[in-house]
């Protein structure tokens, strides 16, 4: 009834009408009382909505579906969603999302499905603010075939066969893409010709000049950081309205590591805990995953921060001591025709020096990740031996 089920709504209605009363040989109570506002404000809406053209089509829709007739079921799904009918657009938008696209092709089949999603959305559903936060979480309006997150590389050592065609035909265009830019497009063309297009340049008597230089304070907004703030926002939209505890999952994570939103581990918590704070205990062993991930993660951040502040205090102290000594020498060998000349940087600036390198190859996530993955690695020989002692 809540999401605007006619025939829901009418027994609901009539339940509230009439009450429910439960009579044993000891005791007599009422399960559900009487209450004759809610009734008549859900008779007044099913008298207000409830359309039998709309009804027919649904009926329709469904028994297609189960037959196996797709299209013929999306159609009166569409038609059925098109007079308002929250189930005709939350149906017909999955039917789309799963490929029944009716001759579409797969990008203007996700915007369909999306399109049908959100009107869905504005009228109340949590599911479809769901899956509007996954479409754009996920790239799906940009075509984007592979997964998303700081863990992705796990999907291609799962699914190598899936991903590995995908990555091939990626580096394949990239190289041609560079190879393009590099050769020499304009060795063909006449001496004339190559002057007047590599002429930056254009005539007064033309009345304007195009400008193609972007302004200095414009940047190129990323398509990637885009999607992830709206499904952050659709994300936010299912917490404030529904309480979805799968909502607020995603936020905590999309927090934890930064997705289309600024890193806080504070407020990354909040929407954990927040996950595990409904009536539904499902997702208590993800939180609590989830908990010691980012407990873990916030760790290896703040000594991270806290190594690279300890380092660059001490390599600006050395440049210091070395720039300190270059002014007290610089008078000896001061040549007055060199006024106004830079003086020659140290070499120490020019050049990383050994303990430099060794650090800059330790302190990083690379490091970092396989020190983690070699402790996994021999906790499970260890849990395997004691099974086989055992």
């Amino acid at each position: 009834a809540n999401k605007g089920h006619v025939q829901a709504k009418h027994r609901l209605g009539m339940i509230y009408a009439e009450g429910i009363r439960l009579q044993t040989s000891v005791l007599k109570y009422e399960t559900v009382k009487r209450d004759c506002t809610k009734a008549k404000a859900l008779f007044q809406w099913v008298v207000e909505n409830a359309s039998p053209t709309r009804s027919k089509r649904l009926k329709r829709a469904y028994k297609a579906y189960v037959a196996g007739n797709l299209e013929v079921s999306l159609r009166n799904y569409l038609a059925a969603a098109e007079t308002g009918s929250s189930v005709g657009q939350v149906n017909a938008a999955f039917l789309m999302e799963r490929g029944v696209c009716l001759g579409l092709d797969s990008a203007d089949c996700a915007k369909a499905s999306v399109r049908l999603w959100k009107a869905a959305a504005a009228r109340g559903n949590s599911e479809a603010c769901l899956r509007v936060g996954d479409f754009y979480y996920y790239g799906r309006l940009r075509g984007n075939k592979f997964p998303v997150g700081p863990f992705r590389w796990i999907q291609y050592v799962l699914y190598p066969e899936k991903y590995a065609p995908l990555l091939f035909e990626e580096w394949w265009e990239t190289l041609l893409r560079c190879a393009r830019k590099y050769v020499d497009t304009e060795s063909d063309l006449p001496k004339e010709e190559k002057d007047s297009a590599s002429s930056t340049t254009c005539d007064a008597e033309d009345g304007f000049c195009p400008n193609y230089s972007l302004d200095e304070n414009e940047e190129a907004e990323d398509p990637v950081e885009a999607d992830l703030s709206m499904a952050a926002h659709y994300y936010q939209v299912a917490v404030e309205k529904h309480q979805s505890a799968r909502a607020n999952f995603n936020l905590g994570f999309m927090y934890q590591w930064g997705l289309g939103v600024k890193q806080d581990f504070p407020l990354a918590k909040r929407h954990y805990d927040l996950a595990v704070s409904g009536h539904s205990r499902e997702s208590e062993l993800a939180v609590q995953v989830a908990l010691m991930a980012m407990n873990f993660h916030e760790s290896v951040i703040r000594w991270k921060v806290v190594l690279e502040n300890w380092w660059f205090e001490r390599h600006d102290r050395y440049r210091g001591t070395t720039e300190n000594d270059m002014t007290i020498k610089s008078p000896k060998a001061f040549d007055h025709d060199k006024v106004g000349e830079p003086l020659p940087m140290p070499r120490s600036s020019v050049k990383k020096t050994r303990e430099e390198v060794i650090m800059s190859h330790v302190f990083n996530w690379s490091s970092f990740l396989i020190v983690a993955l070699l402790a996994i690695v021999l906790k499970l020989i260890v849990m395997v031996k004691k099974r086989r002692q055992r």
